[in-house]
């Protein structure tokens, strides 16, 4: 008797994402040893949430001062009252949401392929991706974590409601729900709108007829009246976006789609903490060639398989919607790029991967399970190696200072450059001046406005940099009020004061340089100047308590 032939052991689905879950949270578990950073401190004291005292008013107030994102506010409200303000609860949080958003991912595209392998491939791929380190370790990057998770719902439901045969209405009316709760995370994710009507002409298997559309589009027709509404009801800051000729803004979206693109497919570790365009004109106007080219490139694919490869046509245009307005083809109300804004794409990118990897590797018999572990292994690494850099605001500041040495805000606004000890922060903020004049102007007091004014670049410079119509007298100001902290902060009083004279020069009506410079005036002994500085400080800012105190030590001293 001949035996029978051993049966391979086949794990079940359950173990193999249960495994998946495992696969996909490792790489992200610095994150749960990260502390508050940047804006963090804002939500867990609740200032960034209306006050965080009710649910109502975390609902209907700015997030972070700025923007009408109540599903964020109303996570990070729930989070506060259950877990008080430690950290590590809230990147768990966000650990969770990631997790989730993966499933949900594979669930989409399981609706899509009726397959599990190609579900869990584009939930793993999803997962995985070093791009969402920033938005898991970064508490208050939470916003695109959940934006991911409901685009992943809607994209799922609308799927069901093109191709059921019954319950069409019910499918439309969750994947409508879906769209506005991801609104509510992130205004990005209404330009995925776009895939209801791709997805009506390009997944039906057979052709919609008119009732059908109806009962399809209308639950997303009163889906976007009422987001309409309620973003013109509830209060967020008016951001003025920098004035820019048609070809300037082409450049831009030029750079931007290149980046974006970039990022999302051949993701390398300096590329995740770039925030400006300045690290791309080392390459002159290449990128912008290229990012045009890529977009001609996409829109091409798009129509060789409208009828062959409808799944990939559609899925092309969903990405595209997602990941074309935060790649410079409109103006951002604040930085040009940034890592964590195309998270939402990679929801349609892993579904696309999914089909194409198959059909790549079909000729070789491990080619699916090699490139696979190819992946894994190029991107593991680096999403753990990103989610260490958001450990503290040091660590960040040092790598997007490597990244993008010419990026204003984390120097200044975010303060970055005073949260390294030593002189790191003053090289950093002395190479960011240098750059700013054009020159070593900023080192001299009498000369800086001078200098300043008379350049007629720089305006252009900053807009490059940081995207909004800003005051270039602030920036200037800001910069040089941010290298008389640090050097102060360095016990450093000779060039905090020659800093912070040249910050009150191109800032005549601030308070703060003038509170600087008296402090370091008094402490080389320059009583008189001192008591200059702190009149000055107090007239400008008539209700900085520091500049009175400072005025009144003056006083009792004499």
């Amino acid at each position: 008797m001949t035996e029978p032939a051993k049966q391979r052991y086949r794990p079940s689905w359950s173990v193999i994402w249960a495994a998946l879950s495992i696969l996909i949270t490792l790489p992200f578990l610095p994150s749960l040893m990260g502390s508050a950073v940047f804006d963090d401190f804002d939500i867990l004291d609740g200032s960034a949430l209306g006050g965080g005292h009710s649910l109502w008013e975390a609902i209907t107030s700015p997030f972070i001062f700025g923007y009408y994102r109540p599903l964020v506010s109303l996570s990070f409200y729930l989070d506060r009252s259950i877990f008080g303000t430690n950290p590590f609860f809230y990147h768990q949080t966000n650990l969770l949401i990631h997790i989730v958003a993966a499933f949900a991912v594979g669930w989409f595209v399981w609706t899509l392929t009726k397959d599990k392998k190609w579900a869990t491939i584009a939930g793993f791929l999803f997962g995985i991706h070093p791009i969402q380190a920033g938005a898991v370790s970064w508490i208050g990057g939470r916003t695109d974590e959940l934006c991911a998770l409901f685009v992943a719902l809607y994209a799922a439901m609308l799927v069901n409601a093109i191709r059921s045969e019954d319950r069409k209405v019910w499918w439309a009316a969750g994947a409508a729900l879906s769209l506005i709760i991801a609104g509510f995370a992130k205004e990005q994710a209404m330009a995925g709108f776009l895939a209801v009507p791709a997805g009506m002409l390009l997944l039906p298997r057979t052709k919609l007829k008119w009732p059908h559309v109806r009962a399809i589009g209308a639950p997303f027709f009163f889906a976007i009246v009422f987001f309409v509404t309620q973003w013109m009801t509830f209060p967020q800051r008016q951001f003025t976006a920098a004035s820019r000729t048609l070809i300037e803004q082409a450049e831009f979206a030029g750079r931007g789609i290149t980046h974006n693109l970039m990022l999302m497919l051949t993701p390398v570790p300096s590329m995740t903490n770039v925030y400006t365009f300045e690290p791309s004109r080392l390459f002159g106007f290449w990128p912008v060639i290229t990012g045009w080219l890529a977009l001609f490139g996409l829109l091409f694919l798009t129509w060789r398989m409208w009828k062959s490869k409808p799944e990939v046509s559609w899925l092309t245009i969903f990405c595209s919607a997602l990941f074309l307005p935060v790649s410079g083809v409109m103006p951002m109300p604040s930085m040009h790029l940034a890592p964590y804004r195309v998270l939402i794409a990679l929801v349609p990118l892993a579904a696309i991967a999914s089909l194409v990897l198959p059909g790549l590797t079909k000729r070789w018999k491990y080619g699916l399970t090699a490139s696979l572990a190819a992946l894994t292994i190029w991107y593991a690494p680096m999403a753990f190696k990103h989610g260490l850099e958001w450990k503290s605001e040091a660590d960040i500041y040092r790598a997007i200072a490597a990244s993008d040495p010419n990026f204003i805000s984390i120097h200044t606004f975010h303060g970055g450059s005073m949260a390294v000890p030593g002189p790191e922060g003053e090289r950093n903020l002395e190479r960011l001046l240098t750059w700013l004049f054009d020159g070593d102007a900023w080192q001299d007091p009498e000369a800086v406005k001078a200098a300043w004014d008379s350049d007629p670049d720089i305006q252009k410079r900053i807009v490059r940099n940081a995207g909004l119509h800003v005051d270039p007298d602030d920036i200037g100001a800001a910069s040089l009020l941010s290298l008389a902290l640090v050097r102060k902060n360095q016990d450093n009083m000779k060039g905090a004061l020659a800093a912070a004279e040249s910050c009150i020069e191109l800032d005549p009506l601030g308070g703060r340089c003038c509170l600087i410079a008296g402090d370091a005036a008094f402490d080389l002994g320059m009583e008189v100047e001192a008591k200059l500085y702190y009149k000055q400080a107090t007239s400008r800012s008539p209700h900085d308590a520091a500049a009175h105190l400072a005025l009144a030590d003056i006083y009792e001293k004499e």
